[in-house]
């Protein structure tokens, strides 16, 4: 049991890591400009990738504060699995909108030397490096779920 609390509290932090990683790419990926995630910066493809680097950010923030006052119900709560398979379903379209704009972008003046393509396709790399996180971490809630419901009984 304990290996699994301490693989949940790794994953975590590494999701955290990750997140704010992202985040920085996102803003100021694109050498010191705002890098995005869409063609043509379309509001609701960056409304959607904004909201879910910010949302995870916070939920990742209160998910290891709440770590250390009340570990046992953290790990073995039903919205714990749910967060996860959330996460992991909007992580990956998060990156599928990134890896889809940056994949196919053909900068406007191909003479620059600043091309934030590559930056671009690292972003949407790992954002499905988060987006599997969320899949180990939600796999470990579950069998931490079932593991406590059967001592129940």
């Amino acid at each position: 049991m304990a290996m699994k609390y301490h693989a949940v509290k790794a994953i975590t932090f590494l999701k955290l890591i990750l997140n704010i990683i992202i985040i920085i790419l996102y803003k100021h990926g694109d050498e010191g400009y705002f890098l995005g995630a869409s063609f043509n910066k379309s509001r609701d493809a960056e409304t959607l990738a904004a909201g879910i680097y910010v949302g995870f950010l916070i939920y990742n923030l209160i998910n290891i504060i709440s770590n250390f006052f009340d570990q046992e119900s953290v790990r073995a709560s039903v919205s714990e699995i749910l967060w996860n398979a959330v996460g992991f379903i909007l992580w990956l379209i998060a990156a599928g909108v990134v890896i889809h704009f940056w994949l196919r972008f053909i900068p406007a003046n191909h003479y620059l030397n600043r091309n934030p393509k590559a930056k671009g396709i690292a972003m949407g790399s790992l954002t499905i490096v988060n987006s599997c996180l969320y899949l180990g971490e939600g796999i470990l809630a579950f069998m931490n779920y079932r593991k406590s419901n059967a001592e129940k009984y």
